[in-house]
């Protein structure tokens, strides 16, 4: 999937510009270690050392993710931290 698709999906999940601008891979940042060992669980490879305002890189099934370090993500990050949250429950 293009880069402009995957924004375009994720834009779509939004109402308004305002909630886009908000949204966040994980409710809670304190989450982000254990997301990352759950993704690992998944099966998914967490690089070491993610660029520069990035918080977590990472691969699964030769998709690349990001959580960038105010919380927001591509649609690969967005999608597992909505998995994440779910089987939190």
């Amino acid at each position: 999937m293009s880069t402009k698709n995957e924004w375009q999906k994720l834009r779509a999940r939004y109402s308004s510009n305002a909630k886009y601008s908000k949204r966040r891979v994980l409710s809670n940042k304190n989450d982000l270690e254990d997301f990352a060992n759950w993704l690992v669980d998944q099966g998914a490879e967490i690089l070491l050392n993610p660029c520069q305002h990035e918080s977590l890189r990472f691969y699964l099934n030769n998709e690349f993710g990001i959580v960038w370090d105010k919380g927001t993500g591509n649609l690969l990050a967005h999608d597992m931290g909505m998995a994440y949250e779910e089987s939190k429950r």
